[in-house]
Parts: structure tokens; C-alpha cells; sequence
């Protein structure tokens, strides 16, 4: 995780898929690649507090968006691993659920990210 973080810090200042894909060329194409479009799935922080997280399927996200989708997951992502919001999916152990929060403590992202997906995204560079 040290390794997405240190990462993290090398895009954390950009704000265009443009600029990502310039810097860092495979990053958008991983992304994509792991979660298919409905997958990803933006919605305002309002609709985020009365959102339904248990229709949530494997390998999905729910989460606001400030720039773009890529940028935004991976910010999310990067938060949830600084915060520790990472906790194993009920008892099964093959996934994670990921959770980030605003500073007044209203959820901005959950997924649910099987172990292998979190390997792939961790290993992102």
C-alpha cells in the first residue's frame, strides 16, 4: 500500500484524463479494463447519504466525483488506505469493502473489491 500512496502523491496534482494519460499512459487503461462502465458509479454526496450500499455488487464503486472518474476512484482509494477504511467483505475474506468520508463525516465512496482487483490497483505506476 506504501507503493499506491507514493504513487498517489505523483498524480495528486493533476486533474485531466489528458494529463494522466500523458504522465502515467496505463493507469485509465487498467482501470478500465478491471471495472466495466456500470461498474464505476458516480453520484452527488447528497444522493450518497440515503444511497442503498447493500445493492452494491463485487468489484464496484459508488462515489462522488470532483475531476474525473479515474481521478476520483483512485483519490478515494488513496484515502481509504490513509484513513484505514479497509475492512474484509462479511466473513468470506476474498474482498474488501472500502470506504471514504468527507471531513464532516458523510460517506463520499463504498465499494466492494475483491482481493485481487486491490492487488491490480495497488500496483498501479
Amino acid at each position: 500500500m506504501i507503493n499506491f500512496l507514493a504513487f498517489y502523491r505523483n498524480i495528486a496534482h493533476i486533474h485531466t484524463d489528458k494529463e494522466l494519460n500523458r504522465r502515467f499512459s496505463k493507469v485509465k487503461e487498467t482501470i478500465s479494463t478491471l471495472f466495466k462502465q456500470n461498474k464505476l458509479i458516480v453520484k452527488t454526496n447528497t444522493e450518497l447519504q440515503s444511497y442503498d450500499f447493500n445493492k452494491i455488487g463485487m468489484d464496484t464503486f459508488v462515489y462522488s466525483k470532483k475531476d474525473t472518474k479515474t481521478l476520483c476512484l483512485l483519490r478515494h482509494i488513496r484515502n481509504s488506505i490513509a484513513h484505514w477504511n479497509i475492512n474484509f467483505y462479511k466473513k468470506e475474506h476474498k474482498y474488501f469493502v472500502i470506504q471514504d468520508y468527507n471531513q464532516s463525516g458523510g460517506q463520499t465512496a463504498y465499494g466492494i473489491i475483491s482481493i485481487e482487483t486491490f492487488t491490480v490497483l495497488l500496483g498501479l505506476q
